[in-house]
């Protein structure tokens, strides 16, 4: 597995500081800490336009292609110039393009964060579906970060007979009645339907780090699962897809299960990330169950948390990503794909989570005077 690269640390704008400056103080987080907005930008320039006037000079921000070309593929950089309006400064040269379906979202520099109970801002076909917390000291938890169903979301359950199913939403688009079972990039392909009677066919499941599992075939096609993506280190960071619904036919009780919608994704950036004592799971990123229904609608995929540190003790199984089961009926969706979990720490790591994490062991990510040579791009 590979180390993140430069331009996805924050030692790119804040040299020798990779947890932050804790400009924003200690805080309890009770609600979703993040401000987002649309981001459009192209590679190897320093200025973007953003959806939103909210984001100031010096604030330290995510740029995320979450859907579309690029989906995936993400950096770390800082407003210089532009805040209060919508066209911003970057301190350094974007790495990558954005276009539709990118997100930028401002970092909260904190030195202590408790993790209270909340749920963040969920993907709505343009923002949303990614929480960042950052903080230099510590990360600790007493509540839950609930990251469940927040992601790409699942086709539409339906009664029509005779009709084909909607794909979940992915990496590719939003969901859409296609007329045929393929996936939607990591989004689950729909059950297809047509006339006559007997049972049509249910949905694909979402994908994340591994495919979406296939529905069943009935009368019709069953949806495939949605696509492999991302890699499991996580320095490409996908949202997890949605899963597509049943297709009908004109079975008296044929009726289409709606997809389940996929996880989100959970970012967290502090020399010590210390989640062992919390009660219960602190950050649960775990896709929706496809709807019951004759034809099941496919699982949602699990989610991706990544975790950039010195320390992390991580307890037993205080962080679960999986997958959402297909819904029942005569034909059962297909299971969403398991979820992502990768530890890039200099220091020790303990514990365990659910699934097992990427262990990737990084020296730089350690607070230096390293700035004082220079800033890497």
């Amino acid at each position: 597995m590979s180390t993140l690269s430069q331009w996805q640390k924050i030692t790119r704008v804040l040299p020798g500081q990779p947890f932050g400056n804790g400009s924003t103080g200690s805080a309890t987080i009770s609600s979703d800490p993040n401000t987002r907005a649309t981001i459009t930008g192209t590679a190897t320039q320093t200025t973007g336009t953003a959806g939103s006037t909210a984001f100031s000079d010096g604030d330290v921000v995510v740029l995320h292609q979450t859907q579309g070309t690029g989906a995936g593929q993400w950096e770390i950089n800082k407003i210089s110039v532009g805040g209060g309006t919508t066209s911003l400064t970057f301190q350094v040269a974007l790495k990558y393009t954005y276009g539709t379906g990118a997100q930028i979202i401002k970092i909260p520099q904190y030195t202590t964060a408790t993790i209270g109970s909340y749920t963040p801002t969920a993907w709505n076909g343009t923002t949303g579906g990614i929480d960042v917390i950052c903080a230099s000291s510590s990360i600790s938890g007493s509540g839950t970060l609930n990251a469940n169903a927040i992601g790409f979301r699942g086709g539409q359950g339906f009664s029509t007979h005779a009709s084909y199913g909607y794909t979940g939403e992915g990496t590719v688009g939003g969901s859409s009645r296609t007329g045929n079972n393929d996936p939607n990039g990591n989004g689950g392909g729909a059950g297809t339907g047509q006339g006559g009677y007997g049972d049509g066919s249910s949905g694909g499941a979402g994908g994340n780090i591994i495919a979406g599992g296939n529905g069943q075939d009935g009368t019709g096609a069953k949806g495939k699962g949605g696509l492999a993506v991302g890699s499991a280190d996580l320095i490409i960071l996908v949202l997890s897809g949605g899963g597509g619904s049943g297709g009908t036919t004109d079975n008296a009780n044929s009726a289409a299960g709606a997809g389940g919608t996929g996880a989100g994704i959970v970012i967290l950036i502090s020399k010590n990330i210390d989640v062992s004592s919390a009660s219960l799971n602190l950050i649960g990123s775990n896709g929706a169950d496809g709807v019951d229904h004759g034809e099941g609608g496919g699982g949602g995929a699990g989610g991706s948390v990544l975790a950039i540190c010195q320390i992390a003790s991580l307890g037993t199984t205080k962080i679960v990503a999986t997958g959402g089961t297909g819904g029942g009926g005569y034909l059962t969706g297909g299971t969403g794909s398991v979820g992502a979990i990768a530890i890039h720490h200099s220091g020790t790591v303990t514990g365990t989570t659910n699934p097992t994490f990427t262990d990737v062991s990084d020296p730089t990510l350690i607070e230096s005077n390293a700035g004082l040579l220079m800033n890497f791009i």
